[in-house]
Order: structure tokens, then sequence, then C-alpha cells
């Protein structure tokens, strides 16, 4: 079944989509590195996520917190229950229809009539990026889509609240004008789910095969047609790590060659 958060990968990741279906099917080994800067990223997330809801409080609105861990099913039916008691706010809801299902962050009422009665939900997703990413802009109209079905109002917009906008968090986009884009992306990985999984070894993404181990067994030296010239300023954006022409290293294709660990001590990095 198709989390909310795939549909994201896969717009940025075809091969990525592979590798957690091979995961989810028991044919692949999930890897068990977990980048440590990520995981400080998703704590700071939770906490602005607490913050947000902690200033909807303070605002003297109805908050309802539902559980998280449970059956599928009894999360669901928690959901709908807490939408027919028409608090102003439903933090962590779980959403379904079909194949699909996910969590919001937050569901808020709104005056628009549905069979819940004179009211029904938006989404709202808490994010601590100051601008709105393709993949939570997905993320905001499955979950109207979903609420569709539960609501039974159509769900015209889609809010996210960022870290500065807490006085002020709703950001509304129609969620129409981004329907055709979730529809094709919903689309695509479906198709990509119907597929034979290929024989293992998994075939290389694309983007890789032009990728060779180098005679050194430390680097890779990668096929290119023009020479990419590494930054000599310290004020330079791209390779931070390579000294510049002091150490005979100007391209990216040079520092590919040099043996790790480095023979010299960057000025940065």
């Amino acid at each position: 079944m198709p989390l909310r958060s795939d549909l994201g990968n896969h717009l940025g990741c075809r091969h990525l989509t592979l590798l957690d279906r091979g995961v989810a099917e028991s044919r692949v080994e999930a890897s068990r590195w977990r980048d440590p800067a990520l995981q400080v990223m998703a704590e700071r997330g939770l906490e602005h996520e607490r913050q947000y809801l902690t200033h909807l409080e303070e605002q003297k609105l109805e908050v309802v917190h539902l559980p998280e861990d449970g059956p599928e099913a009894e999360l669901l039916a928690k959901t709908l229950e807490a939408m027919r008691a028409g608090p102003d706010v439903i933090a962590q809801p779980t959403l379904g229809k079909g194949r699909w299902h996910g969590r919001a962050d937050v569901l808020r009422r709104v005056t628009t009539s549905s069979h819940l009665g004179a009211f029904s939900y938006e989404p709202y997703d808490t994010k601590l990026a100051r601008e709105t990413r393709g993949s939570a802009i997905l993320q905001l109209c499955l979950y109207a889509e979903l609420l569709v079905r539960d609501a039974g109002a159509s769900c015209r917009r889609r809010c996210t609240s960022s870290l500065p906008a807490l006085a002020s968090p709703r950001t509304p986009s129609e969620s129409t004008t981004f329907s055709p884009i979730t529809g094709w992306v919903k689309g695509r990985l479906e198709s990509a789910l119907e597929q034979p999984f290929p024989e293992l070894p998994l075939p290389v993404p694309e983007q890789l095969r032009s990728a060779t181990p180098a005679a050194s067994g430390n680097a890779v030296t990668r096929s290119v047609t023009t020479p990419t010239i590494l930054p000599s300023s310290p004020g330079s954006h791209g390779c931070s790590g390579a000294s510049s022409p002091t150490e005979n290293v100007s391209t990216l294709a040079g520092l590919a060659h040099v043996a790790l660990p480095l023979p010299w001590k960057p000025r940065r990095g």
C-alpha cells in the first residue's frame, strides 16, 4: 500500500521506489545506516509541530490529539469519529482511501458544508522550510483527495505552516491547480509498483552508469565532455574541499584521481 511520502520519493527518484518496494517485499535488505543530520532535522520538525499546536491552543481553539500507533482500521475510525465531533483542530489524523493512506500533521475546521454538517476540514502540513516544496504539495493534495471521501466536500485548499509564520500560519493554495500533477504522479507510481520486480542485483540507475572505479580503488572517475573548474576563491560555491591550483588540482575530473585520504589539508571542509 503506497504511503503519501512515496509520491514525493517517486517524483524525485524512481530507483528509490524500487529500493523501497524491495524492502517492503523482503527482497532487499534495508540500510542500517541513518544520517544523523536527518535525525536532527526530524526532531526539529516534531518540535515545530508541537509549537504550532501550542500556538493554536493559546488561541483558545479546541485541539484533539489522535493516537499515531495501532491497527490502520482503528486509526481511520478514530479520525472519522473526531471529525464528526467537530473540534477546531485535529492533530495526527489518519486518512485512507483504497490503496492510498497517510497521516496529516493537522486538520483545521472550515465553514464549508459537508455531510459532517455546516463545516468540513482542510489539511495543514507543518514544515521548517521557508518555501513549500513540490513533495509537500503532493502530500497535501493527496490528503485533500482523501478528505473528500471522509468529509463529503471538495477540499479546494491545502495549507502549510512554516516556522516564521506561526502568528499567521496559513499559506493557502488551490488544490485543484495541482490535482492533475498529483494524479499523474500517482499513476506513474502505481504503474511502477505493478511491474515485475527485476532480478537481483538491481540495475544501476541511468545517472550512475557513466561512473567507473578508478585504478586506485579509492576514487570514482566520471566521463565528462567539459572539465568542471574548481573554485579557487574562499567565497566560491562548489567543491570546497580542494585547495585549488596550488595542489595541482583544478578540475573535478582531476580531483577524482586523487587517492584518499587527501595528501594535503584542505583550507575548508
